[in-house]
């Protein structure tokens, strides 16, 4: 579960991007943030996985407290998916970026397993030798989900997923749904 208490995030030159928040979300739940540019959305996503300490107040992910521990450490509970896909893929090849994630996720076992089921959910079987960044935008959205499924995290954080959707193929237009990304039947 992830929990914030009375949670803030006020940014080096001194922009509150949050202010007093108070929320739960349990594992396995659908939580939709929306609002306007600048509101705060990705913001509170980076204080869900520590890659942002809160200012004020606290964030516990499974009881502990995401300022006193590295954003490694929490990525094995909360993998997050960011709204740019060109900030987190590194790999020459689909298939290495999505099997990056199966190796380096929360109780890997040397399986293909979330490889596998990450590559199908998605629909990237047929881009697996291509390089990501000869893909569109939409297709490198769908990669960098595929990586983040992969690990196999409980906790899976989305921003912006159905941004920039292919608009030539309708398949694109939104994320697979919720409940196939969260380890449902796909």
């Amino acid at each position: 579960m992830i929990r914030l208490r009375d949670a803030g995030y006020t940014y080096p030159k001194g922009v509150e991007a949050i202010r007093g928040l108070n929320l739960d979300v349990a594992v396995g739940e659908v939580l939709f943030v929306l609002g306007h540019n600048g509101a705060g959305k990705s913001t509170m996503l980076r204080l869900f996985n520590g890659l942002l300490k809160p200012t004020t107040g606290t964030v516990t992910v499974d009881g502990t407290d995401t300022a006193k521990v590295r954003p490694a450490q929490l990525s094995q509970t909360v993998g997050l998916v960011f709204q740019n896909p060109d900030a987190q893929l590194f790999r020459d090849r689909v298939s290495e970026e999505v099997s990056f994630g199966a190796q380096h996720g929360a109780g890997t076992d040397g399986t293909t397993e979330g490889f596998e089921r990450a590559m199908t959910l998605l629909g990237l079987e047929s881009v697996a030798d291509r390089n990501p960044y000869e893909l569109s935008l939409s297709w490198r959205k769908r990669v960098a989900i595929a990586s983040v499924v992969a690990m196999g995290s409980p906790i899976l954080v989305l921003d912006e997923p159905t941004r920039n959707p292919c608009p030539h193929r309708p398949d694109h237009r939104q994320a697979p749904p919720w409940s196939r990304l969260r380890g449902g039947d796909p």
